[in-house]
């Protein structure tokens, strides 16, 4: 994960991954089905790999193309084909708020990467506040969210927030495989925790 996290020293062994949790063997010989694991109504699911694009979407790439050549403007190198089609379909083809938002997306990136695996991070990653836990039958992972956990850090919104942040990016990093899984499912367990006793940090983290 260069670039997207550092390390204390004595976290420095969490950067090599044991074998079981990366994707097993047998993800690389699953063909995700088109009208479960590739969409889900109007909304894809998959963008990467050798996923076959629709004429519309083929469409709308090349009309975006065109028009960020007319703006003169140039896209960071991460912004491959798959990442930008993400946008355009999130904004329904308008090539001005896909550009926009593409842009402010990498700002963001810029400003909150790297994040640095602390001793404040690890005392909440090791509440059990968020974890993966194995995987769906279309090989998922399941993301499990535990608010009750974390009732005790109503002032740790930022280190909570980079928390998620840091474990949505070992989602992406480590667990998908583009064209075969590129999406999670999350399980938010409110056991234990009442409406009223909702830590007020977890408001803050919608956005994410």
């Amino acid at each position: 994960m260069d670039g997207i996290v550092t390390y204390e020293a004595k976290y420095e062994p969490l950067i090599h991954m044991p074998e079981e949790i990366l994707p097993p063997e047998s993800l690389y010989r699953f063909k995700p089905r088109h009208e479960f694991d590739v969409f889900s109504g109007n909304d894809r699911l998959i963008f990467g790999g050798d996923t076959k694009y629709t004429n519309p979407e083929i469409t709308g790439l090349q009309n975006f193309f065109r028009f960020i050549r007319t703006k003169k403007q140039k896209l960071p190198k991460d912004a491959d084909m798959p990442f930008v089609l993400r946008f355009l379909r999130a904004v329904k083809f308008n090539n001005e708020e896909a550009l926009n938002q593409i842009m402010k997306y990498f700002d963001w990136r810029s400003k909150n990467f790297p994040i640095v695996l602390n001793d404040k991070l690890m005392d909440i990653i090791n509440t059990g506040f968020i974890y993966v836990f194995g995987r769906d039958q279309g090989y998922r992972p399941i993301l499990v969210i535990r608010p009750a956990k974390i009732l005790g850090f109503d002032d740790s919104a930022d280190k909570i927030a980079e928390v998620c942040i840091f474990t949505f990016e070992f989602l992406i990093y480590y667990l998908f495989v583009p064209g075969k899984v590129e999406n999670w499912v999350t399980l938010i367990d409110i056991g234990n925790i009442g409406i009223t006793s909702i830590p007020r940090t977890v408001p803050s983290l919608y956005p994410l």
